[in-house]
Order: C-alpha cells, then structure tokens, then sequence
C-alpha cells in the first residue's frame, strides 16, 4: 500500500484521536484516548503491516499531525496580522512628516523607537531605500518602548516639536542626526540632550522647553504608539509598505538589510499589479 496514504490515514485517526480527548473532556460516555490509540494500531494492522512498519508509520503519521496542526498555527497567524495590518492609517500631510514625494504609489509607514538599536540600525537602510525607489515615500512614526523610557518618549516628542515649529525638513533632519549620535538602549546622546539638539534645529530655547513638556505633544506621540499596536505593531522596528491607490499593505519583519527589503518590496510591486 502507498506509504503516504497510510500516513495520511495515521494523521487523520491522530485528529479522531484529538477530538475524542476533546470530548473525552466534555463527557463521560465519550471514547477515552486508550480506545482511539488501540483503534489506531488495529487498523494498521488490518493493513497488513508488520510491528516495525506499525512504528515507522505511526511515527511518520504523528509528525505530520504536528505539522499540519503548525502550519494551522501559522495561518491563523497570518490572518491576523493581515487584519490588523488593514487597519494601518494611510499616510497623511496633516498627520504625518512625510520624506519623499507625498503623493507617491507607495508609502513605507514605520513605528519607530529612537534608542531602539534595530531601529537606529533600520534607519540607514530606509534611507538608501526610499532614495533608490521614488515611488516610495518615508513615514516615520513614533512607538516609544517602555524599557527605553523616558529618553525614548523624550526624544520622540522633541522630534514632533522640531518639526511642527520649523517643518519636515527639520524634522527629518533631527530624526538623521539623533539615530546617527545615540548610544541606544534608553542612554541616549553622548555629547548633547534632545533639548540641545531641538536648539540646534532652530528651535528657540524657551520653546523648546516648553514643548517638552507640553501634553498635547505627548498625547500625539501616545496616539501613535495605540495606532501602531492596532496595526499589530509589537516591537520595534514596525515596518509597513502600502499600495495608496488601493490601499494593500505588505508587513516587513523588523529590521531586514537593504537587499531583503528591496526583494520584498518588488514581489509585493508584483502582488498589487495582478
């Protein structure tokens, strides 16, 4: 008989045999495991196979039980990324410090920490990748961890400051210079503080200071942190590329090298083409 047809059938008296311990646990009158695992041998043998084949098969059945109920996992998995990824927020010239062309086919939206060392290792590719794709713009958004408190909250609401009083290009100018000088891990700058290097993007000292510590600054920071979760941001770096015209949108697993993040974008080019 096809060696394969009989794991086939092993794999499936091993799913009678999960079901039946499940209701093994629900009622009293339901067939224990014991009974389902004599059913199993005995139907093996009703195939003609010897005790080692028995063995060699059953152990080849359980592997592919594991292995289906896995990839079940995996799916499930997926499919829930995948959901909460539609939930991503477009980018936005109101909302968002956009680098690039704002009205680009595609947007790379990033949820970033700054003294995330993945994230300030990220920065340098993302870089070179949006200046090799013009049709990808650059949405930096802020996800500030916990264990990199308070300078990674700091950092991030300096950020804002800078780029709502002197614009995007000081904003991005600010986030450049901050992921090249930080020592990361929640240490922050060797040589300057985030309120120094608000000053030196043109910030005015008083304004500055002020804006540190103003709670709408930190409201929007909070605000992006609870939008990147509900996209099903979990660490950092969060990274996303989104097709604006029909709004597709392809996960990229934290901080890939240049040439992963380019192969993934031109297959998720070739998705959205059809």
């Amino acid at each position: 008989m096809n060696r394969f047809l009989v794991i086939g059938v092993v794999a499936a008296l091993l799913l009678a045999s999960a079901v039946g311990g499940f209701r093994a646990a629900q009622s009293p009158s339901a067939p224990t495991m014991q009974a389902v695992d004599e059913t199993l041998e005995l139907r093996l043998q009703e195939l003609g196979l010897t005790e080692d084949q028995i063995q060699d098969t059953i152990v080849a059945g359980v592997e592919a039980f594991i292995e289906q109920q896995q990839q079940a996992q995996r799916d499930a998995q997926r499919q829930q990324q995948d959901a909460a990824a539609s939930r991503l927020r477009p980018a936005s010239v109101e909302d968002d410090f956009i680098r690039g062309a704002e009205d680009a086919e595609f947007s790379m939206i990033e949820y970033s920490d700054f003294e995330c060392p993945f994230c300030k290792r990220f920065h340098d590719t993302a870089v070179s990748f949006t200046r090799n794709n013009e049709e990808v713009n650059w949405v930096h958004r802020h996800f500030p961890l916990p264990n990199h408190n308070p300078q990674a909250l700091q950092a991030a609401v300096g950020a804002e400051c800078v780029g709502h009083d002197q614009g995007s290009e000081a904003y991005w100018a600010f986030n450049d210079r901050y992921y090249e000088t930080t020592r990361s891990g929640g240490r922050g700058m060797p040589d300057q503080s985030v309120l120094d290097l608000m000053m030196e993007s043109g910030m005015a000292e008083a304004d500055a200071e002020a804006c540190l510590n103003d709670i709408e600054m930190q409201a929007r920071v909070e605000a992006m942190q609870e939008e990147g979760q509900d996209s099903g941001v979990t660490g950092t770096p969060g990274i996303f590329i989104r097709h604006n015209p029909t709004g597709q949108v392809t996960r990229i697993p934290g901080a890939v090298p240049l040439p992963d993040l380019q192969n993934r974008f031109e297959q998720f080019q070739q998705q959205v083409a059809g």
